[in-house]
């Protein structure tokens, strides 16, 4: 057997819970678990020796936000899904440290966990230093206010997973918000995962529309209940930008508290609207699924397939949420970096968030070297889709990687069709059950913010092009 080792595997916006979800189905876990285990060829490029059966180790594992999908899923499935997805990663790969970085559509379990912790009382309100706070060490529960995230994570007290954990007292678990940070080979390593930059918060116009919308009636009358306190942007530490953004994060993506449809699914379409226009305007091809390897620095350009380019040749960004990263998320973050005694001259940011995925060099006026990527989600949001299933590691060397999930071949090897009768057309379908659950009124003012959006850009293009 070789020695393969990771000083990071990470991975983001699974969704656990949601039928959207490759990985909330018992066929998807048993995929990437025959990738992870058997399959040399995802890892030959990183390990050349490596053998089918063997376990790579991995040092830290991150979890870097909607890992359970806590808006869109009732507690029963995600807790279900995250402890087989638990389960699974325990089975095909020997993992050191877990750590669990929240994000928007389950930043209500970390809300819960600060009500709950006495441990989080030493530190500063909302958020964690850049290493992250145990919970579980030496096979027990350092802190019971952690006790749904453990629940929901490894069934604790009882479940498998945790019993699993009590059997290994070197396994220890972190949480980190809002963002995790460490040193590899002389460079700091940032995962979040962009909560605190999505366009809801850090994009002028949606800030006003939905201040608008708290304060009407229709707030009210549709139940949304939202709560837009503050300014949301230009905060000047990370832990004020958490104080300002966490209310509304939480209004806006509701613990769905085991009900099977309830006002998330409303918010849900209007986020949807906001972001990427009408569902039935997103049914666009895709470029075909790979499992190839992008190590940095190999290869001027990444492979092809589904991994983007974030960035253009000049560090200018390709992304809106590079946009927004370096106007309000870049400096508080290198100040918390600094606070931390972490470098913050050359970094390599890991985010999710966008589904999109990706990878990129940013500019800097100060010579600073900032490496960014995304690793995509598990969600399918319409038939014919295969999205960018990425992890993002980093070897023993410091060589840094992004690898492509495909969905694209059976358990066997086989090529797959995208339709109705694969896992990818079934996690598809689920959007449909999605727009049911809307109900006209929501439907109806979704459409009115949409016509307003697409009126004001064709204005505005119509004064460009004079």
């Amino acid at each position: 057997m070789g020695s393969n080792k990771l000083k990071v595997l990470a991975i983001s916006d699974t969704h656990l819970g949601e039928e959207t979800s490759l990985l909330s189905f018992p066929r998807g876990l048993q995929q990437l678990w025959a990738i992870f285990h058997e399959d040399p060829n995802f890892w030959r490029p990183i390990f050349p020796n490596f053998n089918p059966g063997e376990k790579v180790k991995v040092e830290e594992f991150i979890l870097m936000g909607d890992i359970p999908d806590n808006t869109l899923s009732s507690t029963s499935q995600i807790s279900a899904c995250t402890h087989a997805f638990s389960m699974m990663l325990g089975s095909a790969l020997e993992i050191k440290k877990g750590v669990y970085v929240p994000g928007n559509h389950d930043h209500t379990l970390w809300s819960n966990y600060l009500k709950l912790s006495k441990r989080q009382q030493a530190s500063p309100p909302g958020i964690t230093h850049p290493g992250g706070e145990l919970i579980v060490e030496g096979g027990r529960c350092l802190d019971e206010g952690a006790a749904e995230i453990l629940s929901i994570f490894f069934g604790y007290p009882i479940g498998w997973a945790w019993w699993t954990i009590k059997d290994r007292p070197d396994f220890e678990f972190a949480l980190a918000n809002p963002v995790y940070a460490r040193e590899i080979a002389g460079r700091t390593y940032v995962f979040a995962h962009g909560t605190h930059f999505r366009p809801e918060l850090a994009s002028p116009w949606q800030e006003g529309f939905w201040r608008v919308l708290a304060a009407s009636p229709l707030d009210r009358l549709l139940g949304l209940d939202l709560k837009v306190d503050g300014d949301l942007a230009n905060a000047e530490s990370l832990k004020e930008l958490e104080e300002r953004i966490a209310p509304f994060v939480d209004s806006l993506w509701p613990s769905s508290m085991n009900r099977p449809t309830s006002r998330s699914d409303e918010l849900w379409y209007l986020i949807t609207l906001l972001r990427e226009g009408p569902v039935r305007e997103r049914k666009k091809g895709v470029p075909p699924a790979s499992s190839k390897i992008f190590p940095w620095g190999l290869s001027p350009e990444p492979p092809e397939g589904r991994v983007s380019k974030l960035t253009d040749g000049n560090g200018k960004p390709l992304d809106r949420s590079l946009e927004r990263f370096e106007e309000y998320f870049l400096q508080p973050l290198k100040t918390h970096l600094e606070e931390g005694k972490l470098s913050r001259d050359n970094i390599t940011f890991v985010y999710g968030d966008t589904h999109r995925g990706g990878w990129g060099e940013l500019a800097s006026d100060r010579g600073e070297e900032i490496r960014v990527y995304n690793c995509g989600s598990w969600i399918v949001s319409t038939s014919g889709q295969h999205p960018a299933c990425h992890l993002f590691a980093v070897d023993e060397e410091g060589k840094e990687y992004l690898l492509d999930v495909s969905f694209g071949k059976d358990l066997k090897g086989e090529d797959v069709k995208v339709g109705q009768d694969t896992l990818l057309g079934l996690a598809a379908a689920d959007v449909e059950h999605h727009l049911g659950a809307v109900n006209r009124g929501v439907r109806a003012l979704g459409e009115v913010q949409q016509l307003t959006k697409d009126f004001l850009g064709g204005g505005l293009r119509f004064w460009k092009n004079l």
